[in-house]
């Protein structure tokens, strides 16, 4: 977000007149976002622009401008064109594609926020709750977090005939956040079996390729100066399998059993020992005892 009004500079914890408002896309949240979302957003009388930016995609970001009159079905082709209601008015006069040449990281650059992150992520030791309340690191220097979610690198690459030709640059991915100011990640992960890979797991055993996923991501972003915070379970996709012990067999969604199933709670403390315990191979210490996760 980015203001100019001198009440929104003056009160540092509510804005009210933003000029500039970027949205950071989800898989769950994008259809909310370019729809109801966009419609909230355009009531903001002091708006002027409006940036769209999917995090689970490599796409560039896209813009529109608010103006009287804009509708929705003119927004919609700034979104995949999947998800276009057919028939929809267009007016590109009113709106544009970002498209900017690929970034080089040159020396020369006018905006590169890198220096604002420490030199290693955690390189003071873990982050704490200082006297005020507020985050300290671990020398005690306060610390305000600019965070986004990141998708990238999150599945072993396999090449697709219409798809990127290389795996994802995770190293590059993470300087391009650094680069913007950003100094933490949120990964969305699923820690529990993959049933449809192995009918045959345990309740106890993990995904993998999604730890594996979660320890580069994090020893790409810990270089940066970019903190990793770990979201490893959500009942949404969890399945369950019918010799697992669960109360009401296979059939029951998952929502809410975190908190009071005595099987399910097992399991859940068995994929964190299997996460944070042993050695990340790509950093060479645990995510338990590195303070870059956050």
């Amino acid at each position: 977000m980015v203001t100019c009004s001198a009440a929104d500079l003056a009160n540092p914890l509510t804005k009210s007149e933003p000029v500039l408002l970027v949205e950071v896309l989800s898989p769950s949240t994008a259809a909310y976002d370019r729809g109801e979302g966009f419609a909230q957003y355009r009531r903001i009388q002091s708006l002027q622009e409006f940036m769209l930016v999917a995090s689970f995609t490599a796409s560039s970001p896209h813009c529109c401008r608010i103006a009287v009159g804009l509708s929705l079905a003119a927004f919609a082709h700034l979104s995949d064109p999947a998800d276009q209601p057919r028939g929809a008015a267009q007016e590109p006069a009113a709106t544009w594609a970002f498209n900017p040449a690929r970034d080089e990281f040159l020396s020369t650059a006018l905006l590169d926020l890198r220096s604002l992150n420490e030199k290693q992520a955690g390189e003071t030791g873990f982050v704490r709750v200082g006297a005020d309340g507020g985050f300290v690191r671990g020398d005690g220097t306060p610390i305000r977090f600019w965070a986004v979610n990141t998708e990238v690198g999150r599945a072993p690459f396999v090449r697709k005939p219409l798809g990127p030709a290389t795996a994802p640059d995770q190293a590059r991915h993470a300087r391009f956040l650094a680069k913007r100011g950003v100094n933490m990640v949120r990964l969305h992960r699923q820690l529990s079996p993959d049933l449809t890979a192995n009918p045959s797991a345990a309740i106890t055993d993990i995904n993998l390729a999604e730890r594996d996923g979660i320890w580069r991501t994090v020893a790409a972003m810990r270089t940066e100066g970019i903190y990793t915070t770990i979201s490893p379970y959500w009942a949404g996709p969890m399945k369950f399998a019918p010799g697992w012990g669960i109360a009401g067999g296979a059939a029951p969604p998952a929502w809410g059993m975190l908190f009071f199933d005595p099987t399910l709670q097992h399991a859940y403390k068995a994929w964190l020992r299997q996460l944070l315990v042993p050695k990340n191979p790509y950093t060479g210490i645990p995510l338990g005892q590195d303070p870059s996760v956050a």
